[in-house]
């Protein structure tokens, strides 16, 4: 008990003079400093995940040279995740008497499925490529001396520019990033006669949804695809 009594008079004095108190404060700001770093580096990463998926245009995107099996698609809707493919190839742009390569992305409605593009005129409606039309990008409206409402031909079809793209999401890696972009409706895709045999076709299919579900999805594909 005197031992007791000792250390706690010991504690009463050393708090009275002021030096636990300094070692409070500072054990207080310490644990405060790491709680704020700690808030600071999650949200730094919240940010960097969701510009991430607004650049991909979706939470995963999965890339082929071959059409995917209608299992994906299935795995994922049953998962309550939203699904929207896509197909992207280089091919010619025709307008008056002018062409030029350009890379044709032909998009389901509700592409894309995060981020978002900004386009000049704003569409009306759901917002998607109309049928019958396209969105092209600065460069080809430019190289082509294009204005909204112009007709350009891909293939056997013909289509009316509806708007200038301002703000991409979504692109490509090697000559497709630097070629010209053109959006079209996936639905007009098969009347202009560009998807022939031996073709050079990039598939995607574009998944957004809960993180869990999307984890699980990616987990789940991750033998099918290697």
């Amino acid at each position: 008990m005197n031992l007791l009594r000792l250390s706690f008079n010991l504690l009463r004095r050393d708090w009275r003079a002021g030096e636990w108190r300094v070692l409070l404060l500072a054990l207080v700001l310490a644990v405060g400093s790491l709680a704020t770093v700690g808030l600071f580096a999650d949200r730094v990463r919240q940010a960097l995940s969701q510009q991430a998926t607004a650049l991909l245009g979706a939470d995963l995107r999965i890339t082929s040279t071959r059409p995917f099996s209608p299992d994906y698609r299935q795995m994922a809707e049953t998962r309550g995740l939203r699904v929207v493919g896509s197909r992207t190839f280089p091919s010619m742009v025709s307008s008056r008497e002018r062409v030029l390569l350009a890379e044709i992305q032909a998009v389901e409605a509700g592409y894309p499925l995060r981020g978002k593009m900004e386009v000049t005129p704003s569409p009306s409606g759901e917002g998607g490529v109309a049928r019958g039309t396209v969105w092209a990008d600065a460069r080809i409206m430019r190289q082509l001396d294009l204005r909204v409402g112009d007709e350009v031909g891909l293939g056997a079809g013909r289509f009316i520019v509806a708007a200038r793209v301002v703000k991409d999401v979504d692109q490509s890696i090697g000559f497709a990033s630097f070629a010209p972009r053109v959006l079209v409706n996936d639905a007009d895709l098969a009347a202009t006669g560009l998807l022939q045999e031996g073709s050079r076709i990039s598939y995607r299919l574009m998944v957004a949804g809960d993180a869990v579900q999307v984890r699980a999805l990616r987990a789940a594909l991750q033998g099918k695809l290697t």
